[in-house]
């Protein structure tokens, strides 16, 4: 089994499994990681990669300056639409690995990987999805 096989087999468990495995915690990081990436100041649009159920995407879109563009990406298409019912209409992702984006260079002024460094090893100095 690999790696895109088990999160496409736990989309709707996946976010309170990480709720219960972390004591909660998981929201805490989230909320720091966020906090620590909007001091940067830097401007939209911003990608959250390896976004899962978008989690912390939804958290960049609240915290974010009004109008600013947050896209989920993940190789995961049903981790990907567990976090669009959940979230509602609040998140528009995009279904990638993180080693094939389908974006120019410099498209985005910031860029998030919150729980996936993990899963992502790396090819030549850059980081791909496992």
């Amino acid at each position: 089994m690999d790696l895109r096989d088990v999160y496409e087999a736990i989309p709707g468990r996946y976010e309170s499994t990480n709720h219960i495995l972390t004591f909660g915690l998981d929201a805490a990081w989230r909320k720091a990681a966020v906090r620590a990436a909007l001091r940067t100041g830097a401007s939209g649009p911003y990608l959250d990669l390896c976004s899962g159920t978008g989690e912390t995407a939804a958290a960049l879109v609240r915290r974010a300056p009004e109008g600013t563009r947050v896209i989920p990406a993940d190789f995961s298409i049903p981790m990907l639409s567990e976090g669009v019912a959940r979230r509602k209409s609040v998140l528009t992702p995009v279904a990638a690995a993180a080693d094939a984006l389908p974006f120019p260079d410099d498209s985005f002024g910031l860029v998030t990987v919150t729980f996936a460094a993990r899963n992502l090893r790396s090819r030549s100095g850059l980081f791909a999805s496992s």
